[in-house]
């Protein structure tokens, strides 16, 4: 009687491990869906200014890199490294319309929603580059490259020469990025650096950047992938529902006799989901100082773009994501500290015989005897251990 005892409660305690584990999960994946994944959400973390803050110095430098034409001028990173990123971001910002480009990440934004939603054609719309093909075929281009050289250290001697070598077409160098010293050389160096993105405009004029492209799907299998995984992911929620309820019915069986031990297992079910869900926050939250450390190292700026808005999506998310998680965490601890409080109070499983005897008399009734009754009379007690 005793072994069996020991292997329910065995049975019991790794019941509520695992209840208090599908719990946790369903939580998070709910707060997930609400803060993340789900389309207003996602419009609300998408109206931050903060996060296009972020984005826009590295667009420029993507959608250059997209279409890969052939300038004279350094890659676009060394001549971020060489201005610095404040005069950067101001160069970006007369060249990109801001509202534009809001308008193009909330729809790529919708896009990947209906694509993970079953909508594969929409792989195939593409970007609207007009206005900013305005722009660099405009007068902004050439304040562009009036803000880079002043950005610029001072130009050397041998730049010098360089410059006037490029304008006249006698060398493959590309044009060195610095102030020059003289008017004529800015003359020539503006002239170079204008022409150059008056190029990228026509390049871009001509150029259909697809979703499919955007998201980096070209290859179909890809995308199979992807509808594979959120189809799965839309079928968790449920089943992690239903799960933790088919464990608890199993705690149910193996181990509760009583209301007590009923309070005592189910409540100490609920504690132990508040705990465990809370305890990960800490993590998450180091997590995502870690991707944003990687998003910074990336050296391909399609990927780091691509990076940084996960990043900045989830980082603007965390704050409700937590509250949700927490307010899960609280409703389950006061849950279990209630059932635990019943099973203070609540009185254990009450046997069917404790003590005495029963003793037929001669005209057929029955009598319940005392233990002292019983005793005097010969007659044996049965005894049975009250079990909760």
């Amino acid at each position: 009687m005793v072994e069996v005892k020991l292997w329910q409660r065995i049975i019991g305690l790794l019941l509520v491990l695992m209840t208090a584990l599908f719990l946790v999960i369903w939580a998070w994946n709910a707060a997930f869906r609400i803060t993340v994944l789900a389309p207003d959400r996602l419009r609300a973390i998408l109206n931050d200014n903060q996060i296009y803050a972020e984005i826009i110095p590295q667009a420029l430098p993507f959608l250059i890199d997209s279409v890969n034409p052939e300038i004279p001028l350094p890659p676009m990173s060394e001549v971020v490294e060489i201005i610095g990123d404040e005069a950067w971001r101001e160069v970006t910002n007369t060249l990109l319309p801001p509202d534009w480009l809001k308008a193009e990440v909330k729809r790529a934004a919708s896009a990947f929603l209906h694509l993970i939603q079953g909508n594969i054609n929409i792989l195939d719309e593409s970007l609207n580059l007009e206005p900013l093909v305005n722009r660099l075929q405009g007068e902004p281009a050439e304040q562009a490259a009036a803000l880079i050289l002043d950005a610029a250290p001072a130009c050397t001697a041998r730049q010098q020469a360089i410059i006037q070598a490029v304008v006249a077409g006698e060398t493959d160098e590309p044009l060195p990025i610095c102030n020059p010293t003289t008017s004529q050389s800015r003359e020539l160096s503006i002239g170079v650096i204008t022409g150059t993105l008056n190029v990228i405009g026509d390049v871009f004029e001509e150029r259909v950047i697809t979703y499919r492209e955007l998201f980096g799907l070209q290859n179909p299998e890809d995308v199979e992938v992807i509808l594979l995984l959120f189809e799965g992911y839309n079928r968790l929620s449920l089943g992690l529902l239903l799960g933790a309820g088919a464990l608890l019915s199993l705690i149910v069986v193996f181990t509760v006799r009583s209301l007590k031990s009923f309070g005592r297992w189910i409540g100490a079910t609920h504690i132990v989901a508040a705990i465990t869900a809370v305890i990960p926050l800490l993590l998450l939250s180091l997590a995502l100082v870690n991707m944003f450390s990687q998003a910074l190292n990336v050296s391909n700026e399609a990927e780091r773009i691509r990076v940084s808005l996960v990043v900045n999506t989830l980082q603007s998310g965390f704050t409700s994501f937590s509250s949700i998680v927490l307010m899960f965490a609280g409703v389950s601890m006061i849950i279990g500290i209630i059932l635990l409080v019943v099973a203070m109070f609540a009185p254990g499983r009450s046997p069917m015989i404790t003590t005495g005897a029963v003793l037929m008399t001669p005209d057929g009734q029955v009598v319940q005897l005392t233990d002292s009754q019983a005793a005097e009379g010969g007659i044996p007690t049965p005894k049975l251990e009250r079990q909760e």
